[in-house]
């Protein structure tokens, strides 16, 4: 109940972040979750700088507006503005977007490159829940 009535509260971004997770049965368990999102609390610079330069895009495991969120998310932590958070886009992306965006400076115009060339593949798969299998397995012998 608490965690139907947590999603009521939020708006903006934490509204979005609420939408595309797995809400945890235990409210708990989702405190836990939101903060390790949205707060600083036990993350040094040092930790965010090194998340920063691990920064890498994969489009087979991650889908991409989530990873521009994350991108935004992390520059924004840490002071920087929207010069390196393009800078980054255009690092992390494969070859054949980097290259697209060689001449866009304009984080805005990037982005929505981005989503047109990502809007046409096919999103990656979400991870199989563990019991589906199960389940299935056990239909079937019956």
């Amino acid at each position: 109940m608490k965690t139907k009535q947590f999603k009521l509260t939020l708006e903006g971004k934490a509204r979005q972040w609420y939408d595309d997770i797995t809400v945890p049965a235990l409210f708990t368990d989702l405190t836990r979750m939101f903060l390790r999102q949205f707060s600083m609390v036990g993350r040094s610079r040092k930790q965010l700088h090194e998340k920063w330069r691990s920064l890498d895009f994969n489009p087979n495991m991650q889908e991409v507006d989530s990873f521009i969120k994350e991108v935004k998310q992390i520059a924004k932590q840490m002071g920087y503005g929207d010069d390196a958070v393009l800078d980054c886009l255009k690092c992390c992306m494969p070859d054949h977007v980097s290259i697209a965006l060689y001449y866009i400076d304009d984080l805005a115009q990037a982005i929505e490159m981005i989503q047109d060339i990502f809007s046409k593949v096919p999103k990656p798969a979400k991870q199989p829940d563990l019991f589906s299998s199960m389940q299935t397995s056990t239909a079937s012998a019956s």
